[in-house]
Parts: structure tokens; sequence; C-alpha cells
């Protein structure tokens, strides 16, 4: 058995980066706040993790969920429409058809993607001062890794 906090990281990077934009512009994604802090108005960070033992007697397992967070900086009231039209982006790369049991992450060594879903979708409003607002989108996905 071997963690796949990484892999799991890496597929959803390797699917999202490069793939997301706004206004015709690309969103930049990361796994670190700090990068954006001060260069970008939205961008998507991959955010916390969490994983879960599911092993069995015929294969190593685990029950990994992982925080897609896009973050939009606005410089007065900030509309809920980028962070939607961003996470309707993402749920399309992930989910490429009308199939539930289809996902669309890259493999990744040693480890196989299986029931992918949204577990969880919420919006967190944060009011800086009087002139600027950051709105988050936090999606939530959940998949079982069957480590190979």
């Amino acid at each position: 058995m071997h963690d796949v906090q990484q892999q799991v990281r890496t597929a959803y990077y390797q699917l999202l980066n490069g793939n997301l934009t706004s206004n015709s512009n690309p969103v930049p994604i990361g796994d670190e706040l700090r990068k954006f802090l001060d260069t970008e108005n939205i961008y998507v960070i991959l955010s916390s993790q969490s994983g879960v033992n599911d092993s069995n007697f015929r294969y190593f397992g685990s029950t990994e969920d992982i925080v897609i967070d896009i973050v939009f900086k606005a410089a007065s009231r900030a509309n809920k429409q980028v962070l939607d039209d961003v996470a309707n982006q993402i749920l399309n790369l992930v989910f490429p058809t009308d199939n539930p049991s289809v996902n669309n992450l890259p493999t990744q060594s040693g480890a196989q993607f299986l029931n992918v879903q949204l577990k969880d979708s919420r919006y967190m409003n944060l009011s800086l001062n009087n002139s600027s607002t950051v709105i988050r989108r936090l999606l939530t996905f959940r998949q079982t890794i069957v480590q190979n």
C-alpha cells in the first residue's frame, strides 16, 4: 500500500491545467494560495484532501476527497456567475458524458480512479473592505482509488 494523495492532485492538475477560462482568459491552477495572492483575480486551488483506507483481501484501496477551490477577487460587489462558469467547465472536464460512471481523470501510475462523484458544492463570501470582495466556490470530489 502507498499514499495516493499526490496522484489524486496530479490527476486533477493534469485535467484542469490549461483548460479553464474566464472571459476568454486562462484561469491558472495550483496547489498554493501564495502563488496567486497579488497577481490574479480568478484562480483555482487544489485545496484540502482527505482519505480513508478502503482495502480488502483482494486489493489495497482508499476513498479520497479533494476540494477544488475557485477564487474570484472583485474590486466591488462580486457576481457568482464567474464562479459558476468555471465550476461548469470543471464538471464538464471531469464528467465528459451523461454517464456518471465515466470520468476523464488522467491515468496515474499505480492507481485506478473509480466511482468519481461530486460530493459537495458550496459558496463562501468574504468582504475584505467596502471596495473589495472575494467569493469562492468549493467543489469536493470523492473517488475510490484501487492501487495496482
